[in-house]
């Protein structure tokens, strides 16, 4: 086993644990958009172990992420309406979420064959989710102070998934137009890995903060 290949598929997706563990011992003081988040992360990581398991065997597994793009997007769309106060917003996510898994089917079906990597939806999930954990940063800046002991796991929550997806969305940006050699596709997957790590860490703070009135 390769070092990058250790850091990358048994160090980083590891620390999703942290946050599992967390999610467990304080799973009766979480309010229900913790909860569903934590549904998120038990989802995410049978997807690693079965990504992992195929990767090892050198299956082509591109196809599953394809899937996962799509089943995640649903998924954190649903925890934002869970959490955001707009009801411009929460009456267009729902649409969001019939609308985006149609458009992964058709780009695995017609534009990028589901045996590739799906450069087209995963930059516009990217975008999808910063845009909704902005929303709930301006929504939030408003907010009377008496609210911050329900705001505070919520927030830590947003800043894992804001910074994972941010910072996620230049990488699939630049995956398009960079010529990608070993070096960068090293790069790449390192950086990855590292933006997920610290999004689980940053979940298992949220979670130890869950405290429910």
């Amino acid at each position: 086993m390769s070092p990058l290949f250790f850091y990358s598929g048994v160090v980083a997706p590891s620390f999703e644990l942290l946050p599992l563990g967390m999610g467990v011992f304080r799973y009766k003081k979480m309010r229900p958009p913790h909860r569903f988040l934590f549904y998120y992360l038990i989802f995410a990581g049978v997807s690693e172990i079965v990504g992992i398991y195929t990767a090892e065997h050198r299956i082509n597994n591109l196809w599953l992420l394809h899937i996962y793009t799509a089943v995640e997007t649903v998924m954190l769309l649903w925890f934002y309406r869970l959490i955001l106060q707009s009801r411009i917003i929460r009456r267009v996510i729902p649409f969001l979420m019939v609308f985006f898994p149609l458009l992964c089917l058709a780009n695995g079906l017609w534009w990028q064959s589901m045996w590739k990597f799906n450069t087209y939806t995963r930059p516009l999930e990217a975008l999808l989710l910063i845009f909704m954990g902005l929303a709930y940063f301006l929504e939030n800046s408003h907010e009377p102070d008496q609210q911050e002991g329900a705001r505070v796991p919520t927030t830590w929550m947003n800043v894992g998934l804001l910074m994972y997806f941010s910072l996620s969305f230049f990488i699939f940006i630049f995956s398009n137009y960079l010529k990608q050699g070993q070096a960068f596709n090293t790069v790449i997957v390192v950086l990855h890995a590292t933006f997920a790590l610290i999004m689980y860490i940053l979940f298992t703070v949220g979670f130890y903060k869950c405290k429910r009135s």
